[in-house]
């Protein structure tokens, strides 16, 4: 994923990534050290004339980037959502576990046992999204000015 050319407008910057169809629209205020994904939750696909109409109202684009980087930096919920993983794994370690096989839906074993594999990845991902609200957190408290 090759990061795109950074524009500027009303006192913001903003780019896309795009890997294959997927595109990855990034905005921040300039100055501001964290960079904050976009998506226009009314769309599929966010396009650069949804972001372009974002970044139009400067009031509404620092609401929205205040709104989403604070989420960045929850690291309670972060802490909540890898505890509420740990009980899944725990629930499905324990020997009287049941994948759900007495019931008339075929498919819910097989989604039950995949799931439960893929719990190891999800805590470890959960770890590191705890790492990065920490350090968006420490970043947010130095002021999220940008060195450069």
């Amino acid at each position: 994923m090759a990061r795109g050319t950074v524009h500027r407008r009303n006192g913001f910057e903003f780019y896309c990534e795009q890997f294959w169809e997927f595109v990855t629209w990034y905005f921040r205020p300039e100055g501001a050290e964290v960079w904050v994904v976009y998506s226009d939750p009314l769309q599929i696909r966010t396009t650069r004339k949804e972001v372009d109409a974002l970044l139009a109202d400067p009031e509404r684009a620092k609401a929205e980037y205040q709104r989403r980087v604070e989420r960045m930096a929850n690291v309670e919920a972060a802490e909540q959502h890898l505890a509420e993983l740990e009980r899944q794994r725990a629930r499905t370690q324990d020997p009287s576990w049941d994948s759900g096989g007495r019931t008339n839906n075929p498919g819910k074993v097989a989604r039950a046992l995949k799931e439960a594999s893929e719990l190891p990845s999800r805590i470890e991902a959960a770890k590191r999204a705890i790492e990065e609200a920490k350090r968006i957190r420490a970043i947010l408290a130095a002021g999220n000015r940008r060195n450069s």
